[in-house]
């Protein structure tokens, strides 16, 4: 059970990139690197730890992506390895629960700034919710920040990303809350934060992902 929400919160951390219309041939101009079969070394260590997160927020998962994993178009971007982890603040009210999710990607540190600019693309073509920028975090080598809010609260629809994250299982769904969201990259990492729920906060989230940028060598 736990590891089925694990992808159903994978998932909806991973909704960016290309959600409408990217495919591998997409025009795409970023230099291809076969995938890794085994896991990078070290690569769990950037992840955040439980005493790194507020209060009140419990591990829910943490995993070692796999080639198997991923889409077609992550992996001929040159994805190489990921890690994945996701803290809750339970509610009651499943609706009204707090997640922060962590992603952490390597890619060929010559693509980085086009994969993101592609993520950020991605993310905000999703017509279900309406986007608003936020002011830069100003963390490594590039970083964006946006926050969004659902059309109706809740929308709950399946999902799909096809470069973060692997296939959505038929007849699995996600609940698209309102959150904010912040990637950055530094090196041949790219790493995407995202807070959603009644308590997302861009303050929090940006002192969290700054924490994560440090533990980069």
């Amino acid at each position: 059970m736990q590891r089925q929400y694990s992808l159903i919160a994978t998932l909806l951390l991973c909704t960016i990139i290309l959600a409408a219309g990217c495919t591998q041939n997409a025009g795409s101009s970023a230099q291809v690197t076969p995938p890794t079969t085994s896991p990078i070394p070290g690569i769990s260590g950037l992840g955040l730890l439980p005493s790194e997160v507020p209060d009140g927020y419990v591990l829910n998962d943490s995993h070692i992506k796999r080639p198997e994993e991923m889409g077609t178009f992550a992996l001929d971007l040159g994805w190489q390895g990921g890690y994945a982890i996701h803290f809750v603040k339970p509610s009651r009210n499943p609706f009204n629960s707090t997640e922060i999710l962590q992603s952490i990607a390597v890619y060929p540190a010559q693509n980085i700034t086009e994969i993101l600019a592609y993520a950020v693309q991605g993310e905000k073509s999703d017509k279900d919710m309406v986007f608003s920028s936020l002011p830069s975090p100003r963390i490594g080598d590039y970083s964006d920040a946006f926050s969004a809010k659902a059309n109706t609260q809740p929308i709950v629809k399946p999902t799909d990303n096809p470069v973060l994250t692997g296939k959505l299982e038929p007849g699995q769904t996600v609940i698209k809350k309102d959150f904010v969201e912040i990637v950055f990259s530094k090196g041949n990492t790219f790493e995407v934060f995202r807070m959603s729920g009644s308590e997302a906060n861009y303050t929090i989230l940006r002192r969290l992902a700054e924490t994560a940028y440090r533990k980069i060598v």
